[in-house]
């Protein structure tokens, strides 16, 4: 752990996510609209900080309203700010979200000028910044700040410093085809992503997307073809269908759980926070992260699914994130001897819910 207690920094978007009243009113129709944290990376920092990590966001927001409500939220949840950018002349993202009766969401983006599509290698390149990286666990961004080349460029740069100094990398790969102009510059970005990451969560679409396979192909294939592309280990979910966590020498695999979805906004965000940390519980480094055993990753998928399930229970993405890790997901005493053989674990029960964004 950091002197300062920041264990891991998460780097990308925040934004204020406006819904109607409850779930199933349109928005044109909508007589009042109700703010709340959104934004990917933010909400995985959220899930950390709920679950006790020392955690800092680096990100940009607008001097406006909504900038001023983020910072505040985070700060309630614990977040650590100080890296947090105001950028004059640029606004706090927004995003309007419209859940049906289902839970299924449609986003209406305003990004355009936000201020976290702004942010630049000064930005980053300080000495609080760099004190943050100086011995953190994990450094985590999605690929929505990719988009701009200053903001892929801080990217880089909290990657490239965090490793230098044994941080683990982690990406969720969270692609929003609207947001780049071509097809062919976001596959290219992904493509760069997944190639720098040690941690890897994405879906089975964004994982078929970016190897160029069939969304019908197997998880366990999708997940060999990204570690054969560099990281130690990839995460993969589907919706309401099984997910898998895997790495070369192990694959786990366990069905979504049962729960009333109302809004599956930030599921997959709370599955990527929770998994990271019960990694950071099971006490696993950069020099260890390619070598975990399957009862660790069991562990972390656990964690997931179960942070998933919960955070579609409520409206908004980080209104219903656990508190605590599920017992399983926390280590025992004992020790399990390694495996040395690749194990896979699956059941035929089937169930509705779970760890989708």
């Amino acid at each position: 752990m950091t002197d300062n207690g920041v264990r891991v920094v998460v780097c990308g978007e925040v934004l204020c996510d406006l819904f109607a009243p409850r779930a199933g009113i349109p928005l044109a129709d909508a007589t009042r609209l109700i703010p709340r944290l959104g934004g990917a990376p933010a909400n995985v920092a959220v899930q950390l900080a709920r679950l006790g990590l020392g955690v800092a966001l680096v990100t940009g927001v607008g001097p406006d309203p909504f900038g001023e409500r983020v910072q505040r939220a985070l700060a309630e949840e614990g977040v650590d700010l100080r890296a947090v950018r105001t950028i004059t002349g640029r606004r706090t993202g927004a995003t309007l979200v419209e859940v049906d009766a289902d839970g299924e969401r449609r986003f209406f983006g305003f990004r355009e000028a936000s201020a976290d599509l702004a942010l630049a290698v000064a930005d980053v390149d300080r000495p609080d910044v760099r004190g943050l990286l100086r011995r953190v666990d994990i450094v985590h961004s999605g690929t929505v700040s990719l988009r701009t080349d200053n903001a892929r460029d801080a990217t880089r740069f909290l990657q490239q410093t965090g490793r230098q100094h044994g941080a683990m990398i982690s990406v969720d790969v969270n692609l929003r085809p609207g947001m780049y102009p071509d097809r062919a510059l976001m596959l290219e970005r992904a493509d760069g992503a997944v190639g720098a990451a040690d941690i890897l969560k994405a879906t089975r679409e964004e994982a078929a997307l970016v190897l160029g396979r069939r969304a019908s192909t197997r998880l366990a294939t999708l997940a060999e073809g990204l570690l054969a592309r560099g990281p130690l280990l990839v995460m993969l979910t589907d919706g309401d269908q099984p997910m898998l966590v895997a790495t070369r020498h192990h694959v786990i695999e366990r069905p979504a759980l049962t729960v009333r979805v109302v809004d599956a906004t930030g599921a997959g965000d709370a599955f990527c926070g929770a998994a990271l940390a019960a990694l950071l519980a099971a006490g696993v480094t950069a020099r260890t992260l390619g070598d975990v055993d399957a009862a660790i990753l069991g562990r972390v998928i656990d964690a997931g699914r179960r942070a998933g399930a919960a955070a579609v229970t409520r409206m908004g993405a980080t209104t219903a994130m656990i508190r605590r890790l599920p017992r399983s997901a926390t280590p025992t005493t004992k020790t399990k001897p390694k495996m040395k053989t690749k194990t896979k674990t699956k059941t035929k029960t089937t169930h509705a819910g779970g760890s989708h964004r």
